[in-house]
């Protein structure tokens, strides 16, 4: 079999931001593969730290060796790990022989470590390859040596590893693991609901084995219990809103809607307004960017942290076109990304999980993608091969992964050399004997498709550069010397600081099938100003709204996640004589994509009052639209009318009329208090109306009972951040009687921020009637109204008691060094 990887091949170098060492940091040790050697950068220098006893580096090297060469290449390099790795790959082929050139003791040696003569991966590996298949029944044998399929994530991701080799031996271990799984309660992770959820309805369509189904159907009703905003946080008994703005956890929530559609597939009875809320929720991020954290704007992250490939497994389950489309742009979003596979927040774990499930989804158009990624992950996997079998990947800095002995990481990487086999239905693999006619919803059939879940290449453009390539365009910053200075500046932002390419290059990425590419590009085609308008007009004209849409980003450089801009040197006057036209046009057009007149909006911001003033008539009605990506870009574009008092006073009773009909946190937050935070701050004139619409608006508002009631809560405690405290304490006056009637049902941290402030713009009661004087007696007699709650909760001892505590010895203090002052008050 022809080989895929020269030696030439060790000596790539990924530019990227990610899967990169820093320089001149130590690093703590990292395994390497199948030698049993582990090492680590000290000072400079790569030195052996553990040598694994009976492994082959352990008959050859000694701890405290500096290894700096491996088969003639240098591993004086930033980040050794990549040609350590691929020279696993390439001794294997020949002879099993790896001759590292070391120091002992002072004095240059040479050492041949001697690995197996297995063979390299061939050159359609994993497929057809005989290397690929041994790993696959090492793998498999090491579980079972080890008991089976462990627990947690990594478990189920094991027992789907089994599954995936389609091979009969192995469904007695899986089948034990799934009646175990069975009989065990669910819980309320939705983490653990989510993985456990989707082995268990995996297991039932190859198998048809029942006695999973009622173990899947208290998933499912978990689920139904703990959504909110048509998605889930960490946990399914609790609903906290002011966690990361809005409280929910896509990581989680993406394994937790690939439950839900298998879970009926299996003929599982599924609460239909949990499983339509979750499809709205989750598909309008395919094709839009990446997968954001929350209920928050796509994020402009290419992978996403495995999110991307988390997402694209639900929707690959659904036979309607759109849903695949959807799942195969996904999925190209993670093979694309192979220098990135180890960023991550939290953990890297579904980074390095899913790009390994969800590659067999990539398009056939779009092979080279999947080719591609194999070939430059090698280095990584074969770090990540443990002597005798299973995987642990290899360190790096920042969050770490999951998994621990003996098992490690196994169940993340192993499904890499058998995805392919689409023996999975979250890899591909039709609907089997045991899965029931699909239903769709309304919901589901009136959810759109458009250009954006398109995976080709925009006006057939021919782009050469590579991946990593395009990333390190976008997020390298350079000193004035032209030295580097940074290579992991955020993508999506353009500075000076970094290269600035031809306006032409910038165009020819907005046509890129990636949206994160798409964006990226068309924030430095922003950031270019006036040479960028003939590009921006040929956008704005096309007939492809991927283009438009970028076009229009082009205008105002919106960022992902909330409801920002970054750097655009395209003025007002630039808008008006060249762009306003196309800018209105899918505003007005009813069919025009949810996508594109979100964007129409944001740049809509950046022109003039004058400009809002004469189109007040087709913003308003997005200030109520179903969407609230919608309606905070309709809030954005009002912006500009702050200065002037008529204009902004005109439409505030829709401002307002919106903002008491929402109860959805990142839209208020990145919508209306947005503007009214910076109208109260910027035009004195405004202050008095907003502070008073919002008071009527929170005082009025009624606490849900049960599970949802902590977003009511929060949405009248954090008021107090958007009413220019700071300055203006007496502002916070009117929302008075609403804190006071929702203090006892706060949890333990808003009940002490509510007191004595917290970072976000609200100063806390205390210093606000501090900062009054005389004039701050109604926040001494609303004080003195919540002291008793307030005791009474502190006293408990609890946890929560203690965090209150604080709160408690400033309100007294507060209290008593007031009324010396100013007299008592009686309430």
């Amino acid at each position: 079999m022809k080989i895929r990887f020269p030696v030439a091949f060790q000596l790539l170098v990924i530019t990227a931001v990610a899967n990169t060492l820093p320089a001149g940091k130590d690093t703590e040790d990292i395994m390497v593969g199948v030698t049993g050697m582990f090492v680590a950068i000290k000072g400079g220098e790569l030195q052996v730290t553990q040598l694994t006893p009976d492994t082959p580096a352990a008959a050859t090297l000694e701890k405290g060796d500096v290894l700096l060469e491996v088969d003639g290449t240098s591993l004086e390099v930033q980040d050794p790990r990549h040609p350590l790795g691929f020279a696993i790959n390439a001794a294997e082929g020949r002879d099993g022989k790896m001759k590292f050139s070391i120091q002992r003791s002072g004095e240059k040696k040479t050492a041949v470590v001697q690995l197996a003569k297995s063979g390299s991966y061939g050159s359609t590996y994993p497929v057809d390859c005989k290397k690929s298949q041994r790993i696959v029944d090492e793998t498999a044998a090491f579980i079972l040596k080890h008991g089976g399929p462990g627990g947690g994530i990594n478990g189920n991701l094991e027992a789907l590893f089994l599954l995936s080799t389609g091979e009969e031996k192995y469904l007695p271990a899986v089948e034990k693991y799934a009646v175990a799984l069975a009989g065990k309660k669910s819980g309320t992770s939705v983490w653990g609901i989510g993985y456990s959820g989707i082995f268990l309805g995996e297991y039932y369509l190859a198998t048809g084995d029942k006695r999973v189904l009622p173990a899947l159907k208290e998933r499912c009703n978990t689920l139904s219990e703990g959504q909110y905003f048509g998605g889930w946080g960490h946990g399914a008994s609790h609903c906290g809103p002011g966690y990361v703005t809005g409280g929910l956890l896509n990581a989680a929530g993406d394994q937790a809607l690939t439950t839900l559609i298998l879970a009926r597939e299996c003929g599982v009875e599924v609460n239909q307004k949990t499983y339509d809320d979750a499809l709205r929720f989750f598909f309008r991020f395919a094709g839009r960017g990446g997968v954001p954290y929350g209920d928050h704007h796509p994020e402009l992250w290419w992978s996403s942290n495995g999110k991307n490939g988390g997402l694209a497994s639900a929707l690959t389950l659904l036979p309607d076109k759109k849903f695949q489309a959807g799942a195969q742009l996904l999925a190209l979003s993670e093979t694309d990304t192979y220098f990135g596979c180890e960023g991550g927040h939290g953990s890297c774990f579904g980074n390095q999980t899913w790009r390994n499930i969800v590659d067999a989804l990539v398009p056939a158009e779009h092979l080279d993608s999947y080719w591609r990624h194999k070939d430059k992950m090698v280095w990584f996997y074969e770090l990540s091969r443990m002597p005798g079998g299973g995987f642990r990947t290899p360190w790096h800095p920042g969050h770490g992964t999951i998994g621990k002995a003996p098992l490690y990481q196994t169940g993340l990487i192993a499904m890499t050399y058998t995805s392919y086999l689409k023996n999975l239905r979250i890899c591909g693999k039709p609907r089997t004997e045991f899965s029931i006619p699909h239903k769709p919803t309304a919901v589901e059939q009136a959810l759109g498709t458009d250009d954006f879940h398109r995976v080709d290449f925009i006006d057939g453009v021919k782009i050469d550069e590579q991946p990593h390539e395009i990333a390190a365009v976008f997020q390298t910053i350079y000193n004035k010397d032209g030295s580097i200075k940074s290579t992991k500046s955020k993508a999506s932002i353009n500075t000076k600081g970094k290269k600035q390419m031809p306006v032409e290059w910038y165009a020819k990425m907005m046509r890129h099938y990636s949206p994160t590419v798409r964006d990226w590009a068309a924030h430095g085609l922003g950031f270019q100003g006036e040479p960028a308008i003939p590009e921006i007009k040929k956008a704005l004209a096309s007939n492809d709204g991927r283009l438009r849409v970028a076009g229009l980003d082009a205008i105002s450089c919106a960022t992902g996640w909330g409801i920002g801009k970054t750097n655009s040197n395209i003025t007002p006057e630039m808008i008006k004589e060249n762009f306003l036209p196309e800018i209105l046009k899918p505003l007005k057009d009813p069919k025009a994509p949810m996508w594109e007149k979100r964007h129409a909006l944001m740049a809509l911001s950046c022109a003039d009052a004058a400009t809002i003033t004469k189109h007040l008539d087709t913003i308003t009605p997005y200030l109520s639209n179903q969407e609230w990506w919608l309606r905070a870009a309709a809030f954005t574009a009002l912006q500009p009318l702050i200065p002037e008092t008529e204009a902004f006073l005109s439409v505030l009773p829709a401002m307002l009329k919106s903002y008491d009909a929402d109860s959805n946190l990142p839209s208020r937050r990145w919508g209306a208090t947005t503007l009214f935070k910076t109208a109260i701050a910027k035009n004195p004139e405004l202050k008095e109306p907003i502070v008073a619409g919002m008071a009527k608006s929170v005082n009025k508002l009624k606490l849900r009972e049960g599970f949802k009631q902590p977003i009511d809560l929060n949405n009248i405690f954090e008021t107090l951040r958007y009413i220019d405290m700071k300055k203006h304490p007496q502002n916070a006056i009117p929302f008075l009687p609403s804190i006071e009637r929702t203090y006892p049902s706060m949890e333990a941290l808003p009940a002490s921020w509510t007191i004595i402030g917290a970072r976000w713009g609200n100063i806390g009661l205390a210093k606000a009637a501090t900062q009054l004087g005389k004039e701050g007696r109604p926040f001494i007699a609303s004080m003195k109204r919540i002291q008793p709650n307030l005791e009474a909760r502190c006293a408990k001892k609890d946890r929560q008691g203690a965090t209150l505590q604080k709160a408690l010895d400033s309100l007294k203090a507060t209290v008593e060094e007031w009324e010396s002052k100013f007299g008592k008050v009686s309430i």
